[in-house]
C-alpha cells in the first residue's frame, strides 16, 4: 500500500496540477489500524510540493455519508490533515504541550534480560552502555545486519554486564525466531526489547522509486512484525521502538523513512490494544526521536544551528 501511494503521490506531482489534492482513506479497525502509519508519506509529499495538499482520512466504525465527509474535508485541506472519524465523530489531529514529569527511579530493571535490535549502530551501543552502567547484572543481547569490528566488540566486551552480539536480519523472520528461542533457552524470559534497526536513503519524493521505499521500509515495518511474531506472548515488561520525528512532523527527502516510523508509532498503539486484550504482554512506547548527536545519521554544524533556529530541535 506504501508502494501504491507512492505511485500516486509521484505522478499528480508530475502531472503539475495546481492546487492537486490528495486524500487516503484508511480503515482504522483492529490491525487495519496500522495503514494511518501512510500520513509519514503524505506529510512529507506537502512539504516537498507546495502546491500539493494531502490527507489522511481514518474511519473507525462505519460512515455512511463517507462522499459528503471528504467533500468538506476537501475545503479545509490547507489546514486539517490528520482526519478521524471514531464512530461518526470528526477529530483533527494537533499537538499540545505537556508539563514534564519527574523520573523517581531507573527504568532498567536488575538481573534484567535486554534485547536491542540495531545494536551494532551508535544509537544502540549508547543505549547497551546506558543500562550496563545503571542496572545491576544486567544480560544485553544486541544484534545487527553486520559483524562487529575489533572496536565496537572491545567496547561490548568491557561493559559491566553480560552481552552477547548476534549477527541477524530482523527482516528475515526464521532469523528472528531463532533469535528470540535462544533467548528463551538460555534465560528462560525476556524482560525488555528495544527496536533500534533502521536505514534511511534521503531523496526527493519524485526520485524515489519502489525498490528504494521497501529497502528503507523493511528493518523498521517487516522487522517490527518479525520481532513482534516471535515474542508472541511472552511476558515482556516493556517494548521501545526507536522512532524519529521525521514520521510524526514529516521532512523533506525521507518520505519513506518517515512513513517506516509512523508505522511504529501506530504499532505501538496497535500493540497496547493487543496486551489489553491478553494476545500481548508488556508496555510498548514508540519514542519519536529527534537527531542524535551521537550515532545514527550525521549533520553538519551548519545544519544542526539550522534545525535548532528554525524548529527548536537541539540534539
Amino acid at each position: 500500500h506504501a508502494a501504491a501511494l507512492l505511485r500516486t503521490v509521484t505522478d499528480v506531482i508530475r502531472a503539475r496540477s495546481p492546487g492537486a489534492l490528495v486524500q487516503l482513506v484508511v480503515p482504522l479497525d483492529r490491525e487495519d489500524g496500522l495503514f494511518a502509519g501512510l500520513s509519514g508519506l503524505l506529510r512529507c509529499a506537502r512539504m516537498e510540493k507546495s502546491t500539493l495538499a494531502c490527507q489522511l482520512i481514518g474511519i473507525r466504525g462505519t460512515l455512511p455519508d463517507i462522499g459528503t465527509r471528504l467533500a468538506q474535508d476537501a475545503l479545509v485541506a490547507s489546514t486539517d490533515w490528520d482526519i478521524r472519524y471514531l464512530d461518526g465523530r470528526r477529530s483533527v489531529r494537533g499537538w499540545c504541550e505537556r508539563p514534564s514529569q519527574p523520573v523517581a527511579e531507573t527504568p532498567w530493571q536488575d538481573d534484567g534480560v535486554y534485547l536491542i535490535t540495531g545494536g551494532a549502530g551508535g544509537i544502540g551501543l549508547a543505549l547497551a552502555e546506558h543500562i550496563a552502567h545503571t542496572a545491576r547484572q544486567a544480560t544485553i543481547w544486541l544484534t545487527g545486519r553486520s559483524a562487529l569490528n575489533d572496536a565496537k566488540n572491545q567496547i561490548l566486551q568491557a561493559l559491566p554486564a553480560r552481552v552477547e552480539y548476534r549477527q541477524v536480519d530482523v527482516t528475515e523472520a526464521q532469523a528472528v525466531n531463532d533469535l528470540i528461542e535462544q533467548i528463551r533457552a538460555r534465560h528462560g524470559r525476556l524482560d525488555t526489547v528495544f527496536h533500534a534497526a533502521g536505514l534511511t536513503g534521503d531523496a526527493l519524493l519524485v526520485r524515489k522509486s519502489e525498490q528504494d521505499l521497501r529497502a528503507v521500509l523493511a528493518p523498521k515495518v517487516t522487522g517490527m512484525i518479525n520481532l513482534d511474531a516471535a515474542i508472541g506472548d511472552l511476558p515482556l515488561r516493556q517494548m521501545v521502538l526507536f522512532a524519529s520525528v521525521a514520521g510524526a512532523l514529516g521532512n523533506p527527502g525521507q518520505t519513506d523513512y518517515a512513513t517506516a516510523n509512523a508505522f511504529l508509532d501506530e504499532f505501538a498503539a496497535y500493540r497496547n490494544r493487543q496486551v489489553a486484550s491478553g494476545r500481548r504482554c508488556g508496555h510498548t512506547l514508540s519514542i519519536d526521536w529527534p537527531y542524535w548527536r551521537d550515532g545514527g545519521m550525521q549533520l553538519d554544524d551548519r545544519s544542526i544551528d539550522a534545525m535548532q533556529r528554525n524548529t527548536g530541535v537541539s540534539a
